[in-house]
């Protein structure tokens, strides 16, 4: 069981905004620049997964990345360390042995979680032993993969890649661990509230991306902001950890860019960028004057 959890683990980790997150007309990109002493800051909004047949990135990416030095993203993919994340796991990812799934989600919550493995391949056995988060990321993963969204194809890992062959620098607003304790330090109750949202969500997963896609390739940013809405509608202690006190707690990285002499990109999922608290908006309120890409 143990051993599943670790195989899918990163292609998870890839997957988690999607969660949260033919070329068309890029007039309205979600992608700004803003200028520092001596350099270029530019931020883009991602989609961690997308489809074999329109996985092109927009051409207001290709340009900031080609402009940019050094690629800043949520993770350092470049120091992502498989036996840091299974050790995470196996200490933070399951119940304890005199614990089982049932037992710490509400019946409705485990026939919920139950169902939607039963859709999506994942046995009622191998979720057994996991937290609620964990199974959370597997449930959403596997119905990312069922809808035919890759992860590797996904914004981040494209420009990673990218990156690793051009000799780029790779820098990581947070780390692996700090990632994964946003899940593994909900209560049961915020755990088993989160994987109730997305077990509800496996039946509408392939509109929901298509939807999030669309909004992100034609920088629709009210389409973002109602997904944005939607995904946490009655949850505001998992919006607050798992969106707008990351946005926050990223601000002093990100403006510390501008006096750096190189020109960077910074790359977060696109609901980071959305909202009143989004990274967009926290910016603005710092009085960051920024410019969208066209």
């Amino acid at each position: 069981m143990i051993a599943k959890v670790m195989t899918v683990h990163r292609q998870v980790l890839l997957g988690l905004a999607v969660c949260l997150s033919a070329a068309t007309a890029q007039a309205d990109s979600a992608v700004w620049s803003l200028a520092g002493k001596r350099n270029t800051v530019y931020i883009a909004g991602s989609v961690h997964a997308l489809p074999a047949n329109d996985s092109a990135l927009p051409a207001t990416i290709e340009r900031a990345y080609a402009d940019a030095e050094v690629l800043v993203m949520e993770l350092d993919m470049d120091d992502l360390d498989p036996a840091e994340a299974a050790t995470f796991m196996l200490q933070r990812g399951t119940l304890p042995a005199d614990q089982t799934l049932s037992q710490v989600l509400s019946p409705q919550q485990y026939q919920a979680a139950i169902k939607a493995g039963d859709e999506l391949g994942l046995p009622a056995m191998a979720m057994d032993k996991l937290e609620p988060w964990v199974v959370t990321l597997l449930l959403t993963q596997a119905a990312i993969a069922k809808s035919g969204y890759d992860p590797l194809l996904g914004v981040d890992q494209q420009l990673a890649t990218r990156a690793q062959a051009d000799a780029k620098e790779i820098l990581g607003l947070e780390t692996l661990s700090e990632q994964l304790a946003l899940f593994d330090d909900q209560s049961y109750e915020q755990q088993g509230q989160f994987l109730a949202l997305s077990s509800d969500d496996v039946a509408a997963a392939k509109s929901e991306l298509a939807a999030l896609l669309d909004g992100w390739r034609t920088g629709k940013l009210d389409a973002l902001e109602a997904e944005l809405r939607r995904e946490f509608d009655g949850a505001p202690e998992l919006y607050r950890a798992l969106l707008s006190e990351r946005n926050a707690k990223w601000m002093p990285k990100i403006l510390a860019l501008r006096d750096g002499p190189e020109d960077y990109l910074v790359v977060v999922g696109a609901l980071h960028l959305v909202g009143a608290d989004g990274v967009i908006a926290l910016l603005e309120q710092r009085g960051v004057k920024l410019t969208r890409l066209q």
